[in-house]
């Protein structure tokens, strides 16, 4: 972790969506601290972007009707950019994420256990995991009920 401040951590669904992402990293920026990235939330984000972005994709092949095989290759492209861009997010030092260090599950077991079962209504097993994380790293969870809200 670098010398900056860290305030708060997102959740996968604010990091994963451009508009929200950009708000919440410009206003953590314009107050001199950065945005935790958690273990889990990186972890599902290495999963969720390279498809998110070929999704988009194919979306948009489809609606200029390119074929099946450009379609194929370009959702591809997209997939594996949308992987160097987070891969590069984590080694560079002007980035406005502080990666925080995984301390392995045993570390997190004690906080999952202590979490409230009635305090998460989505379906993710994720959750608990991001907030047991936050918890034992002392830091703050701004999160979405979804990527609609």
């Amino acid at each position: 972790m670098t010398g900056q401040a860290v305030a708060v951590a997102a959740d996968t669904n604010l990091i994963r969506h451009p508009p929200p992402r950009r708000y919440l990293t410009a206003l953590e920026e314009l107050r001199g601290r950065r945005v935790a990235i958690l273990p889990m939330v990186d972890r599902e984000l290495q999963g969720q972007l390279p498809r998110q972005a070929a999704t988009y994709i194919r979306r948009l092949c489809h609606r200029a009707g390119m074929n099946a095989g450009e379609t194929v290759t370009a959702a591809q492209a997209a997939g594996s950019a949308a992987e160097e861009w987070w891969d590069d997010e984590r080694g560079r030092n002007s980035t406005a994420y502080t990666h925080m260090p995984d301390q392995g599950a045993a570390h997190y077991a004690k906080a999952i256990a202590a979490l409230p079962d009635e305090a998460f209504l989505d379906d993710s097993p994720n959750d608990h995991v991001i907030y047991a994380q936050a918890w034992t790293h002392g830091i703050d969870v701004l999160a979405s009920r979804n990527r609609r809200t």
